[in-house]
C-alpha cells in the first residue's frame, strides 16, 4: 500500500486479472459437478420507465432448493499476501449490494458474494486480450479459491467499515464466516449452514419486487436450483421431515 499527495491510503494496482464472467462460468461448472440435476440461469434485470430493476421469484414446481451468486472480478496487485503469494482486490459496488437489499427479501435471503483469490501473479499476458489464455487451466481447482460470503454479513461490514474494496487475502479473516466454494456447495448439500434455502413445490414466494435503481449497474446473479435428489440422503429426510 503507498499513500498519494492526498495522504490517502491506495493500493498498489496493475490491472484486472480474472473477468467477472469468467466466475460466472467457473461457478455454474462447479454446480453442474457437484449438483448433476442442478438447473442455473443468469438473468437480465429489465430496466422500465421508472429508472428500476425488476428481479424477483416466481413460483417453482419442484422440491429443492435455491441460490443466487453475485460472482466478482479482480484486479492484480503488485506487492504479494503476507504469506508470499500473489494478491488481488475484489471491487464491490456498494449501491448495487443495496439494491440487492431494498429488493426482493427472497433474493437477499438467498444471495451470496462470490470473492475470488487467484493464485497467479499479474494479468493474463497481452495485448491483445488473449482468447484462452493458460490460466484457464485454473478452472478445475478454483472451488478452493472461490471465497463465498453471505451478502448480509458483507452488507454489514461494509457498512460499518466504510470499504468498497477488499484484498483477496484478507476475505477469509474478515469475521465473515467465508468459505470456499467446495466447501459451501458440500453444507449445501448437506442443508446444515444454509437450510432457509429449501423452497418447496407449490409454495406461493413474493414476486417481482422491484426497488429503486442507485447506478448504472445493474445486479448481474448467476442462481440455482439444486433439486431435492442432488442433496445428501441425511439432507433429504430433514428437508421432506420439515414439510409444512
Amino acid at each position: 500500500m503507498s499513500r498519494g499527495c492526498t495522504g490517502r491510503a491506495t493500493f498498489a494496482v496493475v490491472t484486472g486479472s480474472l473477468p467477472e464472467h469468467t466466475v460466472d462460468i467457473w461457478v455454474a461448472s462447479a454446480i453442474a459437478r457437484r449438483f448433476p440435476g442442478a438447473a442455473t440461469w443468469a438473468p437480465s434485470p429489465r430496466q422500465d420507465g421508472g429508472g428500476i430493476w425488476d428481479m424477483g421469484f416466481r413460483r417453482w414446481p419442484l422440491d429443492g432448493k435455491v441460490v443466487i451468486f453475485e460472482n466478482k472480478a479482480t484486479v492484480a496487485l503488485t506487492r504479494p499476501a503476507p504469506n508470499g503469494q500473489p494478491d488481488h482486490r475484489v471491487d464491490i459496488g456498494w449501491a448495487q449490494l443495496s439494491d440487492y437489499k431494498a429488493g426482493d427479501p427472497n433474493v437477499w435471503q438467498r444471495l451470496f458474494y462470490v470473492l475470488p483469490w487467484p493464485p497467479w501473479q499479474g494479468v493474463p499476458a497481452g495485448p491483445p486480450v488473449p482468447l484462452l489464455p493458460t490460466e484457464a487451466n485454473h478452472a478445475p481447482a478454483s472451488v478452493a479459491w472461490l471465497w463465498v460470503v453471505k451478502a448480509d454479513a458483507l452488507e454489514a461490514y461494509l457498512a460499518a467499515t466504510g470499504r468498497r474494496s477488499l484484498k483477496s487475502s484478507e476475505v477469509s479473516g474478515l469475521g465473515l464466516n467465508a468459505q470456499p466454494l467446495d466447501a459451501f456447495l458440500d453444507d449445501l448439500a448437506d442443508c446444515e449452514r444454509i437450510s432457509e434455502l429449501a423452497v418447496w413445490e407449490g409454495e406461493s414466494m413474493e414476486t417481482g419486487k422491484s426497488s429503486p435503481r442507485k447506478t448504472g449497474t445493474p445486479p448481474t446473479p448467476v442462481a440455482a436450483f439444486i433439486p431435492v435428489q442432488d442433496l445428501d440422503p441425511g439432507a433429504q429426510a430433514r428437508l421432506h421431515g420439515a414439510r409444512p
